[in-house]
């Protein structure tokens, strides 16, 4: 699977982070990429041995936004079976409010998107050049998902903006039987998510 990807070299800090659960690797711990903007790369450890997929911005200090671990591999079905996922957990919660929040980006391991609920319309953020490149995917599979009645779709650029992405929003309109205003859910979190889907990386050798 390396071989169709991109790949991203990481020092041995960066390995280490990983190894520890972090999610994120940043740009002083990347010391070789052969990649474009926004790319799903292999991430690539000091030893030669994959240590994940990630998100890759050429941009932004947050170099690597992990998206599996190890051998593991997101899959051409992975990005619609995280937003299902997201989607079902929320609704599994019986929030009783028209007004929260469908995807919390790293904890429903699709970092740096952003997905809000209110009523009838769904506001999408992509917050990095790799969710930035695949807006238009992930909100046709949210269209998808939810069987909206219409969709409304527009761009905010933002110049020079930190994490390497214009800042667009999508704004898409959903189907409720609810069309009273929005009535916002309390302070929900879900508990903390692990991109790795708590499996290690592999030792090395």
């Amino acid at each position: 699977m390396t071989a169709s990807l991109s790949t991203v070299h990481v020092s041995h800090r960066g390995e280490d982070r990983l190894r520890r659960g972090h999610p994120w690797i940043y740009r002083s711990d990347v010391t070789r990429a052969s990649a474009a903007s926004g790319d799903l790369v292999a991430v690539i450890g000091p030893r030669e041995r994959k240590l994940g997929e990630a998100m890759w911005s050429d941009r932004s200090q947050i170099a690597l936004r992990m998206m599996a671990a190890g051998e593991q591999t997101v899959g051409e079905n992975g990005w619609r079976e995280r937003l299902a996922a997201a989607i079902a957990f929320r609704e599994s919660l019986n929030i009783d409010a028209t007004a929260y929040r469908l995807v919390h980006g790293e904890a429903d391991r699709l970092p740096a998107l952003i997905v809000d609920r209110y009523a009838d319309v769904l506001v999408v953020q992509a917050l990095s050049q790799g969710m930035d490149r695949r807006l238009d995917e992930l909100t046709r599979v949210l269209v998808d998902l939810l069987h909206p009645k219409a969709s409304w779709r527009g761009t905010i650029p933002r110049s020079g903006c930190s994490r390497g992405s214009s800042r667009r929003s999508t704004c898409v309109a959903a189907t409720s039987r609810d069309r009273r205003s929005p009535r916002r859910a309390g302070d929900l979190r879900r508990r903390r998510a692990s991109w790795a889907e708590d499996r290690p990386l592999p030792r090395s050798a």
